[in-house]
């Protein structure tokens, strides 16, 4: 009852008719909580938050900010783009927002101004570039892509696509950018290799990655020495942004590779791809009227589905002959990388909601798994001390009166993000006889 008389109270505050406030500080709303004797109001900010009736963000906790109408931030958010755009420019200072809204400065004050930058963040509109306060929006960067890109010769990059029936969102690969801005590739000492359709990223190590929309396909073409865990990564980010559309999801497909790891110029579905390899059943390419295995696409790919084992895999690479492939078997280092994905994604998702110490703890377990090569056994992931560091943070996620279970918990997606975390653990803790995250956790 308390709740539901602190959501008419806020009802009260923001009336259309009238006008009223369109925002109040948090102080204001604790206030109200007490009025009517509301427990834990903490929880009714955030289940209020959910229920779309105030918006609070705790990421932005600083800003005392409680939102009454989600239109002052649509109006707002859009009013600064609108500007941007009109200043045939791609990009904002924070000091430029007083004339944006020179005109509406009682509706949009001052001292709203870094709110309303960090919620542009917030919704991958825009990412923070590294020098000053300032915005990048991708979807109003110049349309010509670079006059030379990298070349990804066959045999020595993986490709794959998402194909769309329909037209895609019009933010898909802008939200992508956003995600992946800290990996932009610079060239010279003003240039990013970066344009409304597409970008050049690096991840550091070596690697390469061209990442671009035409028409109503995304392709993703990568190469160098970690091409397989940069692809996977790039991979789980398209992933996500997909599945939070309401449409039908792109297909997603592979360029196959040859026993000879050669690229071919055939583009197969993830889902057939799996099929076969789950039948041990090669594909028959009727251009070539040959049979092709779908090992050498799954190790490359990193597609893992029941962990697949495959016997002699530096020969496979190498082109090599490979006749044992058993289904079910365990492939530790496979699994390690999709371990290390969720955790990396996890420790972004708590790093975006403030929880630095946490996605800390989350970060540094992902780091461990570097220690892990292709073809180490269950002794040499010992001696490395993988348990040590994973355990713990295992116990936490399972656990319901950790701090880590709770905080995660709030997040969006977070708990979907952590089951996937214990889910390759368990698998991973199975092969070597570790503790397990408690079965209730898991998704069913």
């Amino acid at each position: 009852k308390s709740y539901y008389q602190v959501k008419e109270e806020l009802e009260k505050c923001f009336d259309r008719k009238t006008k009223g406030q369109e925002h109040i500080l948090k102080s204001d709303f604790i206030k109200i909580a007490e009025r009517f004797e509301a427990a834990d109001p903490e929880r009714l900010l955030k289940d209020l938050h959910h229920l779309g009736i105030s918006l609070w963000y705790e990421a932005m906790d600083e800003y005392q900010t409680l939102v009454l109408n989600p239109e002052w931030i649509s109006q707002g958010v859009y009013k600064i783009i609108n500007w941007v755009s009109g200043q045939k420019t791609h990009e904002i200072k924070l000091a430029d927002f007083a004339k944006v809204f020179e005109e509406t400065s009682e509706r949009f004050p001052k001292d709203k101004h870094e709110f309303l930058f960090n919620l542009i963040k917030h919704y991958e509109l825009a990412f923070e570039a590294r020098a000053g306060k300032r915005l990048i929006i991708p979807h109003l960067l110049n349309e010509d892509q670079p006059a030379e890109l990298p070349v990804f010769e066959p045999g020595d990059s993986l490709q794959m696509r998402y194909e769309a029936d329909m037209p895609l969102p019009p933010n898909t690969i802008s939200r992508f950018i956003v995600r992946h801005n800290e990996q932009i590739k610079k060239e010279g000492e003003h240039t990013w290799l970066v344009w409304k359709f597409g970008v050049i990223l690096e991840d550091g190590k070596g690697s390469l990655a061209l990442v671009r929309e035409i028409d109503r396909t995304i392709s993703v073409s990568v190469k160098g020495q970690e091409k397989t865990t940069f692809i996977s990564q790039l991979r789980e980010t398209l992933n996500d942004i997909f599945s939070s559309y309401k449409s039908k999801h792109p297909a997603l497909t592979y360029r196959i590779m040859d026993e000879n790891a050669i690229l071919t110029e055939l583009y197969l579905p993830e889902a057939k791809i799996i099929r076969h390899q789950e039948l041990r059943k090669p594909y028959f390419d009727d251009r070539t009227g040959s049979d092709m295995s779908m090992t050498p696409t799954v190790v490359h790919y990193n597609i893992t589905h029941n962990y697949y084992h495959i016997q002699n895999v530096k020969a496979l690479v190498t082109g090599g002959e490979v006749h044992n492939i058993t289904e079910n078997t365990f492939n530790f280092y496979n699994c390690t990388v999709d371990l290390q994905g969720n955790l990396n994604e996890l420790s972004r998702q708590l790093s975006k909601n403030g929880n630095f110490e946490e996605a800390e703890v989350v970060k540094e377990a992902a780091e461990v798994l570097n220690e892990v090569n292709e073809g180490d056994g269950k002794d040499e992931v010992k001696r490395k001390g993988v348990y040590n560091r994973l355990k713990s943070l295992a116990k936490d996620l399972g656990d319901e009166d950790s701090t880590l279970y709770k905080v995660v918990e709030g997040l969006k997606k977070g708990k979907d993000i952590a089951q996937d975390v214990a889910a390759s653990y368990n698998d991973i803790a199975q092969w070597l006889g570790w503790p397990q995250v408690p079965k209730p956790f898991l998704k069913k």
